[in-house]
């Protein structure tokens, strides 16, 4: 296969690593996107991008039916081989306790949605509320200040991550700024606010 030949993604080997499998899972699905791969193609790639425990789960169930899958359904059907029973309840202790911290809001919203897939019988206002009280207090204040509610149906992961990020990009604006202003206060002394710095320093080394 000629993208293989170009890059080839990373191998799982079957151990039960939710970091591990979710990274592997994800590096698979970019490359099939980059290259423009059918799910068929990415379906047999599979079996070679598989090691150990997880190459015996292929052989066994996708190898000679692989036009019956997807990636989608792999990733659900080995989760569920690799990983102990029990898992679910950890990741639902998890997925309970899951907040943005440093991340952005976008990679957030990646971060929680899939980890959702993972929980069974999650709701969608469990996943609602869960992406609101993660989230950073600032965009909890700014939801609540434009009405919105994670308790109303109408309030959508959708509607909080569009507004969110506006939000976020507002609040990085007003940062630079803050710093920028900062900065010809303190370093240009005198210099008016709107000389860029680069101005400012050609026009006083020729004085």
């Amino acid at each position: 296969m000629k993208a293989l030949s170009v890059y080839k993604p990373c191998s799982y080997n079957g151990a039960a690593i939710y970091d591990k499998f979710e990274a592997w899972i994800d590096e698979v699905d970019e490359w099939r996107t980059i290259h423009g791969l059918s799910e068929l193609a990415t379906v047999t790639a599979v079996s070679i991008l598989v090691t150990k425990d997880a190459r015996d789960w292929y052989k066994l169930n996708v190898r000679g039916n692989e036009r019956d899958w997807t990636l989608k359904r792999i990733s659900l059907e080995l989760f569920d081989e690799v990983f102990p029973p029990n898992y679910a309840s950890i990741l639902r202790q998890t997925f309970e306790d899951a907040k943005q911290g440093s991340n952005s809001l976008k990679r957030w919203h990646k971060y929680l949605t899939k980890l959702a897939e993972r929980v069974p019988h999650l709701t969608v206002h469990e996943l609602r509320r869960r992406f609101w009280n993660g989230s950073a207090t600032y965009l909890q204040k700014e939801w609540a200040r434009i009405g919105l509610d994670p308790e109303d149906a109408n309030t959508t992961i959708t509607v909080m991550l569009e507004s969110g990020m506006c939000f976020e990009c507002a609040l990085s604006w007003e940062s630079a700024e803050a710093k920028r202003s900062n900065f010809n206060t303190r370093g240009l002394r005198g210099a008016k606010t709107e000389s860029r710095p680069t101005e400012y320093f050609y026009r006083n080394k020729h004085q």
